[in-house]
């Protein structure tokens, strides 16, 4: 004898509740993948930054002791420098010889100048810069602005003496939006060029 039964059917699929809580869960762990690449984005772009103005600092130091190698004659430049005024661009300059001091290199030990860099005849390269905010670090904070006072660092030969604009170690600081720590570059009054 065949019995007959109510066979009940499973019921499948979600609830509107379960949906809902699913599509949050996926909403909350795609924003944190996003905010995640965004800040690796600004920190890859740090580095990167960093890297440029440190290859311009290495640059310029090599310019500058090459010059050293050449006649008086042939002196195109007294020493190479980098000219950082604003966090946009820096510019690698070459040092040019005095016209009205019987085209001699300015003698910056026995000055304090408040600025090396004087103007676009002097310019050999400008480089960009991206998404980063340049300052001064002194004492372990922040005093200088480059937009306000720009930071001139002047390398000349032989050995390479340096020259600045500001007080040594000059300690830069680099900073992008939403990364910590900032980076830093130093440099030391022997031409010591250190990163951190």
């Amino acid at each position: 004898m065949i019995r007959s039964s109510n066979i009940k059917k499973d019921e499948t699929g979600f609830t509107l509740i379960e949906l809902m809580v699913t599509v949050s869960l996926i909403i909350v762990f795609v924003s944190m993948a996003v905010t995640y690449n965004r800040t690796a984005d600004q920190q890859i772009a740090l580095y990167r930054e960093q890297g440029k103005l440190v290859n311009t600092f290495y640059q310029a130091r090599s310019l500058a002791i090459t010059t050293f190698n050449r006649s008086a004659q042939s002196l195109d430049a007294c020493g190479y420098g980098i000219h950082i005024a604003s966090s946009t661009s820096l510019t690698l300059f070459k040092d040019l010889p005095d016209p009205l001091n019987n085209n001699q290199c300015k003698d910056y030990a026995s000055l304090v100048p408040s600025s090396i860099y004087t103007g676009s005849e002097e310019d050999v390269n400008s480089i960009p810069l991206e998404d980063i905010t340049i300052s001064q670090i002194c004492g372990g904070s922040i005093c200088r602005n480059v937009v306000d006072n720009p930071i001139d660092v002047l390398f000349t030969p032989p050995n390479p003496s340096v020259f600045s604009n500001i007080s040594f170690p000059i300690v830069i600081s680099l900073h992008a939006p939403s990364v910590s720590p900032d980076l830093n570059i130093t440099i030391n009054q022997f031409g010591q060029i250190s990163v951190q």
